[in-house]
């Protein structure tokens, strides 16, 4: 088989550092602490529209990186920026981010990056260099040599494209170019590697056009990389092309997107794939793919087909490491086939004799005498070696396990061939490794062999289906009667057999090959695909799964009878418990044990310096014991405790470190050693005592259980404070009586008196009794009778320090700490926002700002809620949820309609109140002030179809500072309801913002434009004669408009008059058939300096009948927007009319005379009483071809 390919359609672009592209746009995007991200300085070459680009430059989360890059589109642009993280002081939150940008021209029918990496080098130092100095002088020197250039790089480029396109297998010489530095494709092998055999059902999706959405933290480089991989690896030659079906075209290449975000959201809602499928010659389905750091956009299951879970950068250690999850949208898991794994490994062992080439030289075998041969190859060596790596990556959950027909099969075939006939047939193995052919062939670029690899993966897919399909016409040609009696059977269907999946590269055994096949010939020849078995293998009809392949396995049914399956908690007997009357009156010591029960808890525990950061932000927020490790357990924690000791200023005086270890003399020695040299130390040892672990777990009684506590205890104490040699380190000793409530409570007291014995703790230095809820078995207030039943009986309580540890199985670890609290307990062992086993710890979080919205203050620092969440989503790679109590994104949103208008009425009469930050808390719905945590009141309310008037008000409101009245308000909301409900989601700010100044015309009024006016006073009748002295008044005189008004693009001047400056102009308008009385005025000030403007409300019935028309006009002089605003109300009234609105074209445009008082003219000189029915009917009545009324009406 040939290892060619052409290009076209699947070229990389090599380019080369002087061929950068010429730049559309370069811009400056900052970090403002009190308006967020702003573009700080711009350039654009033929007003390249920037608007929204500085949210597509910075995706969420990269203030935790010193620097990245990031790809987009913009605008039909590509775009690249580059991210840098600068020093930055107390006074600006420590945020000093800067990002500078760069818009490119997509090259290509399918969109490429327009040679943008090429500008990466230049940009990120530009970046570094902004983030150290503010000048701006790198940027214009930068667009000056772009501006200058432009002209001789259009020239240049029209007669080297060809030089600078790479084709996926032949173009460039295999031995002599390298891709240059920053190219996309460098990433190739790191994404082989991390996706392991997923590779080839990522190319699947790819090539079915699929919705593909990366979901992964930052940095954003690699992965907008992998996005431009999977793009490439899933193009299809034009050679290939001429086999598919007319209208194909357009699925050559998958589109890419690369960083998408929030914003995002409307445009991958109109990228909606047409669910009926694609039909050569019809609509294109509309497939990309695109990475985010948003895991709002991943929840939004609409929005895409393919999710992509990426483990964090930081997880790269080989024995924990696990390919990445891949979903559908519907929740199914997308697994390898086994004959993925299989040809994978060839793949890597290929690879892998590539990356050896440079680190080792082997002599040829042929220069080797006989006697000094090697038992093994250096292949084969090589090939052991490359398995062994992939061995210990291997991840079984990610690949389609054996099914027992397979099994059967292989046993038959391995029996009926006496041994010689394996599963992965030598065929199969064959065809395989020549699609593989020889990767060490390409030394200079090995990233190009592996994408002529993939293409010829699709090649002889394309070749197969193409020969079938003309196979089958030629059997058509040859007997006709045989086709009738076939088309009888199986209409236009493609029958295709086991034997034809091998030859694709396919397993035959994989019902999502299968279903991969069916969609392919679908998508690409407009055929039907049913698959037939042989003699080993049954006939099988598979129906389409988008190539995900699922199980049928039998579910078992909720018991009926479950009581004999569980117990019931018997509760304790306690009558005269005194906690239910008692309050929380002071926080509680908190330890947190996110670095050692969090940690231990995650699928990719974090790293040395995760854990590194994660202690430090734990200092920042006050916490004065924190259990950072389980030195016994591994070298790691060891490591890493040390590290904290031994390190200078960062563990603050204060501050005890705890380290925990089960009661074991060894490790309570290796645990204890871990913390020499400490200056404040709490050992923590642990001994179940419930009847279940003691029996199951242990084989212990209650004497041995007690001996071995009192034992372990004494040793501990002979290694730390009894010891001399620790004398430099104030020894705290902490002791679990692990499963307490699950404990007989008279044991559980009684091992912990013998304990205390043993220790002997003193009032300054008390033993910390840790009472862990370690299986939460029962309801919060079983678990406080417990806990006050130990401190009423346990001895020397002053000596004692009583500490929970609840765990979260039944939902109600907050409620149990709590309640314990006012059963007595001094202390709280929990993690940030209750990270733990199975279903989690304590949420340390929770339970602080529940006693802060109290008016406890829980002496930890929550002011900056958003880092915090960071720092824990980072480094346990697990997001949190968005309805956490406080930490999640919609814990202070509001969609209803009547939470929306309660809260917008607390706030106002809060303002009204003239309250400030100190002032009492009273907000319906809202138990905490949002600010108290970082968080702004912008995106308390938001706004889908279940949101009424409050709501929307609020928004427009905080956007453009107008308060609406009431009857604005709910004609407005039915604007938003309206489209929330076509568009099936919320509404972001920006676009409510929007829909108000279409709806009320602000920025431009589509029909009605105030040129120029006058008003002046009515002096037709004469006034009675002033007093000698004295001016005659005019108050009380009616008041004429003269004006020039705008209409449909033309001026004509018009006339009327009234009491006042609006109803002159109600009057004037009049005459052009728009009859509008004021029913509704409302006004108020925006601002409070000399730039202080007017905003009008006026609301208008139309003349005969009840419909409800608004304007709203803005004006520095209050006159004047009262004037817009009826002018906007006029707008309104035109659009809602059923009839289409015909454009006002007098013959005599702005040559009118002015109408007298007495009389209004029409625009043709004659009277309204001379004419039947108004100017707008008659404008109207040319829709319905009533022409006579045309002709009278003079237009």
């Amino acid at each position: 088989m040939s290892a060619s390919t052409h290009s076209s359609a699947t070229d990389v672009d090599a380019g080369n550092s002087n061929d950068a592209p010429q730049v559309e746009a370069l811009f400056l995007i900052r970090f403002d602490k009190k308006v967020g991200y702003t573009i700080a300085w711009k350039r654009s070459a033929n007003d390249t529209d920037l608007d929204g680009v500085e949210f597509k430059s910075l995706p969420s989360g990269l203030h935790t990186l010193a620097n990245d890059l990031v790809y987009f589109t913009h605008a039909g642009h590509a775009g690249l920026s580059a991210f840098a993280r600068g020093d930055a002081g107390a006074e600006d939150r420590n945020a000093n981010f800067v990002s500078v940008g760069a818009l490119v021209r997509r090259e290509g029918r399918f969109g490429r990056l327009g040679r943008g990496w090429l500008l990466a080098g230049r940009l990120e130092k530009m970046a570094a260099a902004l983030a150290r100095d503010e000048t701006v002088a790198p940027l214009e020197e930068f667009w000056a040599d772009q501006t200058s250039s432009a002209t001789t790089q259009h020239a240049d480029s029209k007669g080297s494209r060809r030089d600078r396109a790479i084709s996926t297998a032949t173009a460039m010489p295999k031995d002599e170019e390298r891709l240059p530095e920053h190219h996309p494709a460098l990433a190739m092998l790191q994404y082989l590697d991390l996706f392991g055999p997923l590779v080839f059902r990522l190319q699947q999706a790819a090539l079915l056009r699929k919705r593909i959405l990366f979901v992964g933290r930052p940095p954003v480089r690699t992965t907008c990389e992998f996005v431009y991989n999977l793009s490439v690896l899933s193009s299809i030659s034009p050679r290939d092309a001429e086999h598919l079906a007319p209208g194909t075209e357009d699925l050559l290449r998958l589109p890419a997107l690369f960083s998408v975000g929030v914003h995002d959201i409307p445009h991958l809602e109109d990228l909606r794939r047409n669910k009926g499928g694609h039909t050569p010659g019809h609509e294109t389905a509309e497939g990309w793919v695109a990475c985010t750091t948003d895991e709002i956009i991943a929840s939004k299951q609409q929005l895409y087909d393919i999710v992509v879970e990426i483990p964090h950068a930081g997880d790269a250690a080989p024995q924990r490491r696990h390919w990445p999850k891949l979903r559908t949208s519907e929740g199914d898991v997308i697994k390898a086939s086994q004959r993925d794994v299989a040809r994978y490994k060839l793949l890597h062992r290929e690879l892998w004799k590539h990356r050896q080439q440079a680190t080792e030289t082997f002599h040829d075998e042929d220069e080797q005498s006989d006697d000094a041969a090697p038992l093994l190859s250096h292949d084969d060596i090589d090939a052991k070696r490359a398995d062994d790596d992939f061995n210990e990556a291997y991840d079984d959950t990610a690949v389609e396990p054996v099914t027992w027909s397979r099994l059967a099969y292989q046993g038959f075939m391995w029996w009926a061939s006496a041994g010689e006939r394996e599963a992965y047939t030598t065929a199969e193995k064959e065809l395989d490794r020549e699609l593989v052919g020889d990767m060490a062939a390409y030394e200079g670029s090995v990233e190009t062999a592996v994408i002529a690899y993939f293409h010829r993966q699709t090649s002889l897919l394309i070749k197969v289906l193409s020969q079938l399909v003309e196979g089958e016409h030629e059997d058509e040609d040859e007997d006709e009667d045989a086709d009738e009696e076939r088309e009888g059977e199986e209409g236009d269907a493609l029958w295709i057999d086991r034997d034809d999946l091998s030859s694709m590269g396919l397993d035959t055994w994989s019902e999502a090959d299968r279903a991969y096949v069916q969609e392919f010939g679908s998508l690409y020849f407009g055929r039907r695909v049913e698959i037939r078995g042989n003699e080993s293998h049954p006939a099988t009809t598979v129906r389409p799964l988008a190539f995900v392949a699922t199980t049928d396995n039998a579910k078992m049914p909720m018991l009926a009878e479950p009581w004999k399956k569980y117990k019931a908690f018997k509760p304790l007997n306690l009558p005269d418990r005194t906690w239910p009357s008692k309050t929380i009156e002071r926080p509680p010591r908190w330890l947190s044990t996110d670095l050692r029960d969090g940690n231990q808890s995650l699928v990719d525990p974090m790293d040395g310096e995760q854990k590194w950061m994660y202690f430090q932000m734990l200092t920042r927020l006050g916490y004065k014991e924190i259990e950072v490790s389980f030195p016994s357990a591994s070298q790691t924690d060891f490591d890493f405790t040390q590290r904290l000791v031994q390190t200078p200023g960062i563990v603050p005086d204060d501050v005890w470190l705890q380290v925990l270890s089960p009661c074991r003399k060894e490790l309570i020695r290796r645990t204890v050693d871990s913390l020499k040299g400490a200056n404040k130390a709490i050992l923590h040892l642990y001994l179940a005592t419930s009847p279940c672990f003691q029996q199951i777990v242990f084989n212990m009684n209650d004497d041995e259980t007690i001996a071995l506590a009192v034992e372990c205890t004494k040793y501990a104490r002979s290694i730390t404070k009894d010891d001399p040699a620790q004398a430099g380190t104030h020894w705290h000793y902490e002791f679990s009586p692990e499963t307490f409530s699950d404990s007989k409570p008279e044991f559980a007291l009684e091992v912990c008196e013998a304990v205390k014995a043993a220790w002997e703790p003193t009032v300054e230095d008390p033993i910390i009794f840790n009472l862990p809820a370690t299986v939460e078995m029962a309801t919060p207030n079983v678990y406080a009778d417990q806990i006050e039943f130990f401190c009423r009986n346990i001895s020397e309580r002053e000596k004692i320090c009583v500490s929970l540890h609840p765990h979260n199985d039944r939902g109600c670890a907050v409620a149990a700490a709590e309640l314990a609290q006012m059963a007595g307990a001094d202390r709280v062992e929990g993690t940030l926002f209750g990270n733990g086993e199975r279903t989690g710890n304590v949420d340390l979080v929770t339970l602080g700002l529940n006693l802060y919205t109290q008016g406890v203050h829980p002496n930890i620092d929550f002011s900056d809620l958003k880092s915090i969440i960071d720092m824990v989503e980072t480094c346990n790679k697990i997001p949190i949820h968005p309805r956490a109590p406080y930490g999640g994104q919609l814990v202070v949103c509001a969609f209803s309609g009547s939470h929306q208008d309660a809260i917008k009425k607390g706030f106002q009469k809060r303002k009204q109140e003239g309250a400030t930050d100190d002032s009492y808390w009273q907000i319906p719905y809202l138990p905490l002030d949002p600010q108290d945590i970082g968080r702004t009141y912008e995106a308390i309310i938001r706004v889908n179809s279940q949101s009424g008037k409050g709501g929307v008000a609020w928004i427009i409101q905080r956007q453009l500072e107008l308060d609406l009245p009431r009857g604005l308000q709910i004609a407005f909301s039915k604007v938003v309801q309206k489209e929330t409900d076509n568009l099936g989601r919320e509404l972001l700010p920006t676009e409510i913002t929007k829909l108000f100044e279409e709806a009320y015309h602000l920025k431009r009024n589509p029909r009605f434009g105030l040129v120029d006016y006058e008003i002046t006073a009515d002096r037709s009748k004469t006034p009675e004669p002033p007093q000698q002295g004295k001016t005659n008044k005019t108050s009380n005189l009616r008041r004429i408009f003269h004006g020039v008004l705008e209409i449909d693009g033309q001026e004509h001047k018009i006339q009327g008059s009234g009491n006042g400056a609006i109803s002159s102009l109600a009057d004037a308008l009049r005459g052009l058939g728009i009859d509008l009385d004021v029913v509704d005025y409302n006004e108020h000030t925006i601002g409070s300096n000399k730039d202080a403007k007017a905003a009008t409300y006026i609301g208008c019935i139309v003349a005969g009948g009840n419909q409800k028309v608004w304007g709203v006009g803005i004006h520095h002089d209050v006159v004047q927007a009262s004037l817009i605003a009826l002018l906007s109300a006029a707008s309104s009234f035109l659009s809602s009319r059923p009839s289409t609105p015909i454009p006002f074209r007098p013959k005599r445009s702005n040559t009118l005379d002015i109408p007298s008082i007495e009389g209004s003219p029409l625009r043709n000189g004659t009277h309204a009483d001379q004419q039947n029915g108004t100017q707008v009917e008659k404008l109207e009545a040319m829709v319905s071809g009533a022409q006579a009324d045309v002709k009278s009406a003079g237009v």
